[in-house]
């Protein structure tokens, strides 16, 4: 009877552990232009906040991780960069909602919602520009860009957190252009 019931108990854990897995993983839809990122590319990083310590924090990763895991050379730029003028093949928006994020989204042709997002909840969508990936990390708040970023790392380019140290994969390519809008949050709102 004890054997039954550990079994049950088991299966039990294996299907939630399952569910759970569904529950976090990212919408995708087709890409409109297929495009992705593939080892050795050049990257803009577009920054519009980086002031408090946790965004530099978040910045430093995104560009450390890319380089490492991608082999990618980054050049970060200022938010008032425009997209067009860029000579990168893929540019990733790090930042919270405000006007320049608007500006960009436009750029893209993008419509971002943030104003419904709540403190805490990061918004990762995806665009093209002159055949180019683009994707904002962002969130209503710093906040929320910042969890943006690290779902990012951790979804896209399965970057592990670990409390011994930070797992990375070896140069796997990466396909932008299947992410749509997306919100999670830490808080479950």
């Amino acid at each position: 009877m004890a054997k039954a019931t550990a079994a049950c108990s088991l299966f039990i854990t294996l299907g939630l552990v399952v569910l759970a897995g569904l529950a976090w993983t990212p919408v995708r839809t087709s890409a409109a232009d297929g495009t992705g990122l593939k080892q050795g590319q050049r990257i803009a990083l577009i920054v519009l906040d980086n002031a408090q310590p946790r965004a530099a924090l978040a910045v430093d990763d995104l560009t450390g991780f890319l380089q490492r895991s991608l082999k990618a050379v980054v050049r970060r730029y200022p938010g008032t960069v425009s997209l067009k003028e860029l000579d990168e093949d893929a540019c990733l928006l790090f930042g919270p909602a405000g006007p320049d994020l608007n500006r960009l989204a436009r750029e893209a042709g993008v419509t971002l919602e943030t104003q419904s997002l709540g403190p805490e909840t990061c918004l990762i969508k995806s665009a093209s520009v002159t055949g180019k990936p683009v994707v904002f990390l962002t969130g209503k708040t710093l906040t929320g860009a910042c969890y943006a970023a690290y779902s990012f790392l951790e979804n896209e380019l399965g970057i592990g957190f670990f409390i011994d140290g930070d797992g990375s994969p070896s140069s796997s390519p990466c396909d932008w252009g299947a992410w749509s809008a997306r919100s999670a949050s830490s808080n479950g709102t």
